[in-house]
C-alpha cells in the first residue's frame, strides 16, 4: 500500500521537475564519490586562521568573509575541519539557493512547465569546480541571505519591519563574502523605488546600507583587474551557451539576449513592476559578481570556477526572455544543445585525482618518505603547510 501511494505521487510529478530531481540526485552522487578529505588550491590559505596566531576577521582579497570564516573554524572544533563533510554542507547551502530562487521566479512570473529545464545548468559538471571547493560556501551564503532581502524588499510592503529584515539579511550576504553581490540588489531596488518616488526610503536605506557594509567590509572598493566588463560577458555567454571555452564569438552570442532583455524592459516597461525588478536586480547582482571573479590564463579555471556565479543568471534570463519569444525558443535551444554533453563525471574526476594527489604527497611526507613538495598546494613551500595541518590535529593528518 505505501509502495503504491508513493508510486501515485511520483506519477504527479511534472516531467521536467523530474529531469531536474533527477539530474540534481546525479550530481550530489558525484560529489559525494568524488569527494577527498584534504584542502585543496586556497583552501590551505585557512589553516592560518585555525592556528592561534590567526583570526575569523583576517582579511582576504574578496573581501571580510567573517560568517564563512566562522563556519570553517566550527567544523575545525568540531571533527578537524574534515572537507568532505565540508563539501557536503556547501552542496545543501546550494541547493537551498537554488529552491529559493526558483520560489523567487515562481512568485514573480507565477508557474509554467519549462521553468525547471532552466535550472539544469546548476547541475552540469560545468560547475564541478564551484561545488568541489570548500571555500565556495561564501558564495553560495552571499546568494542565499542575498535573495532573501531581495524576497523581503521587493515583494512584501515597505514597512519598519521588513525594511529592517532587509538590511540584516543585507548585513549577513557581506558577511559572507563581500559587497558586490548585495550592491547589484540595491541598485535595482532603488531603481524600483525611484520609480514610486520615495526618495526619502531610498536615502535612508542606503545611508544605513553604508553603515553596515562599511562595518563589515572596512570599505567599498571592488572590481580590480583588466578588462573586467569583458570578462563578465564571456562568463555569461559561455554558461548561457554551454560553450566552456574563451572565444571571440562568446561576445556575439551574447547579443541576442542583451538586445531582447533591453528591448523587453523598455516595452513593458517592466521598473514598474516590483517582481520584475526583481529579476533584474538579480540579474544585475550576478553580473557584478562576475565582473569581480578572476580571470585565469587557464580557460578551465576562468570559466569553471565563473560559472558557479553566473549560473544564478540563467534561469532568471530565460524566464525573462518568455517576453520576446524568438529570443526565448533561439536561447532555450542552444543551452540546451550546449549543456547536453556537460552531464558527465569529467571535471568531478579532475579535481577528485588533484586531491588525492595532494593527499598522497602529504602522507608520504608524514611517513618521511617524500619532501612535502605537493602540487595544488597554494604557496611553493609546501612542507610548511604540511606541518602546520600536522600541528593543528586536521582530519586528513591522523590517518
Amino acid at each position: 500500500m505505501f509502495f503504491q501511494k508513493a508510486l501515485l505521487r511520483i506519477k504527479k510529478v511534472p516531467l521536467f521537475l523530474a529531469v531536474l530531481g533527477v539530474a540534481g540526485l546525479l550530481n550530489f552522487y558525484y560529489v559525494l564519490s568524488y569527494g577527498v578529505d584534504v584542502p585543496h588550491r586556497t583552501e590551505w590559505d585557512s589553516l592560518f586562521m585555525f592556528s592561534p596566531q590567526g583570526s575569523v576577521f583576517q582579511q582576504d582579497q574578496a573581501g571580510r568573509p567573517v560568517l564563512t570564516h566562522m563556519i570553517s573554524y566550527i567544523f575545525y572544533l568540531l571533527g578537524g575541519w574534515n572537507i568532505k563533510i565540508h563539501l557536503l554542507f556547501n552542496y545543501f547551502v546550494y541547493v537551498a539557493d537554488i529552491v529559493l530562487l526558483y520560489r523567487l521566479i515562481v512568485k514573480a512570473a507565477g508557474e509554467y512547465r519549462f521553468l525547471p529545464l532552466f535550472f539544469l545548468p546548476f547541475f552540469s559538471d560545468l560547475n564541478a569546480l564551484n561545488l568541489m571547493q570548500a571555500t565556495a560556501l561564501q558564495f553560495h551564503l552571499t546568494v542565499l541571505f542575498g535573495l532573501i532581502a531581495a524576497d523581503i524588499g521587493f515583494c512584501r510592503p515597505p514597512t519598519l519591519k521588513n525594511s529592517l529584515r532587509f538590511i540584516l539579511f543585507g548585513a549577513l550576504s557581506v558577511l559572507s563574502m563581500n559587497i558586490i553581490f548585495m550592491l547589484g540588489l540595491l541598485i535595482g531596488w532603488g531603481i524600483m523605488e525611484a520609480g514610486r518616488k520615495n526618495i526619502p526610503r531610498i536615502i535612508g536605506m542606503f545611508l544605513f546600507m553604508i553603515m553596515i557594509f562599511h562595518i563589515c567590509c572596512g570599505g567599498l572598493s571592488f572590481f580590480t583587474g583588466d578588462q573586467i566588463f569583458r570578462f563578465a560577458v564571456i562568463l555569461f555567454s559561455a554558461v548561457l551557451t554551454g560553450l566552456d571555452t574563451v572565444t571571440p564569438l562568446h561576445l556575439i552570442f551574447i547579443l541576442p539576449p542583451a538586445v531582447a532583455l533591453g528591448w523587453g524592459f523598455y516595452q513593458r516597461r517592466l521598473w514598474k513592476d516590483s517582481n520584475a525588478m526583481m529579476l533584474i536586480a538579480i540579474i544585475l547582482a550576478v553580473f557584478f559578481s562576475a565582473m569581480n571573479c578572476d580571470s585565469e590564463t587557464d580557460p578551465y579555471f576562468f570559466i569553471h570556477n565563473g560559472a558557479g556565479i553566473v549560473l544564478f543568471a540563467v534561469p532568471v534570463v530565460f524566464t525573462l526572455l518568455r517576453l520576446v519569444k524568438p529570443a526565448f525558443v533561439y536561447l532555450c535551444c542552444l543551452s540546451v544543445i550546449g549543456y547536453s554533453a556537460s552531464f558527465s563525471p569529467r571535471y568531478f574526476q579532475l579535481e577528485f585525482s588533484a586531491r588525492r594527489q595532494v593527499l598522497s604527497c602529504a602522507r608520504e611526507y608524514y611517513n618521511k618518505t617524500g619532501d612535502g613538495n605537493c602540487p595544488f598546494i597554494s604557496e611553493n613551500n609546501s612542507a610548511a603547510f604540511l606541518d602546520l595541518a600536522k600541528q593543528l590535529n586536521l582530519s586528513f593528518t591522523r590517518h
